[in-house]
Parts: structure tokens; C-alpha cells; sequence
């Protein structure tokens, strides 16, 4: 599996539901609110800040989980695709912004974090094939 690969699909998906999240917000807001109101301007905080331990678990463990999905498709196992999809759900419920946390950092940052990623994605594939 090429970890770059994997590591810019998760950067996509990460865009993805930041552009998502976004468009949601803005159809959900009401139009006969005042724009000077406070609470439209402040961005809603989670209760849980991400770091980058926390968005690597995130990605190791979904790439994970897509794999055996992927695999429990081809073998058509009913249960183990809605385990797998069980699975997901309580993680992306785990880390609620994991997806959009390479979106709030500097490019800087965010090249350490694809550094970090990949090492994580290496080890993980050392660790598949012995």
C-alpha cells in the first residue's frame, strides 16, 4: 500500500468534510438573524481538541478498518461489513474532528504531520507483512 497515497487521501478527506461541515452550517443558519449576533460569528468548539497522536490513531485505524471492509465485500460477509461499519461510526464518534484537523494547521505543521503519518503508515505495513 503506497503510504504517500494514503496519507493524501486522508488530507482529501479531511478537505471534504471541512467543505461539508461548512455547507451544513451555513444551510442550518436561519436568514431572519441579525449578523451582528455573537453566536454566529464564534465557530463551534469541540469539547475534545484533536492532536496529532489523536488524528494518526484516527487515519491508522480507518485505513485499517476500510481494508477489512474491502475485504469482507469481495468475501460478501453480510456481518463483518456491518461490523466494520459499526466500527467506523464509533471512531469518526471518537474523533469527531480528525477529519478536518490537517485543514487548521500551517503548512508547516502540516508537513510534520504527513511525516509523522507516514512513518505511522510504514510501521503499520512492517507490521502487516511479518
Amino acid at each position: 500500500m503506497n503510504v504517500r497515497f494514503i496519507w493524501m487521501v486522508a488530507l482529501v478527506l479531511g478537505l471534504l468534510v471541512a467543505g461539508c461541515g461548512q455547507k451544513s452550517q451555513t444551510e442550518s443558519t436561519p436568514s431572519n438573524t441579525s449578523a451582528s449576533s455573537t453566536e454566529e460569528e464564534t465557530p463551534p468548539v469541540s469539547q475534545k481538541v484533536i492532536t496529532d497522536d489523536d488524528y494518526i490513531t484516527y487515519v491508522v485505524e480507518y485505513t485499517q478498518l476500510k481494508d477489512k471492509l474491502k475485504q469482507a465485500r469481495e468475501e460478501n460477509d453480510v456481518e463483518q461489513i456491518r461490523q466494520c461499519q459499526e466500527q467506523m461510526l464509533a471512531l469518526d464518534q471518537k474523533y469527531p474532528d480528525a477529519a478536518q484537523y490537517p485543514t487548521s494547521l500551517p503548512p508547516e505543521r502540516m508537513d510534520e504531520l504527513g511525516k509523522k503519518l507516514e512513518e505511522a503508515m510504514m510501521a503499520l505495513e512492517n507490521a502487516s507483512t511479518n
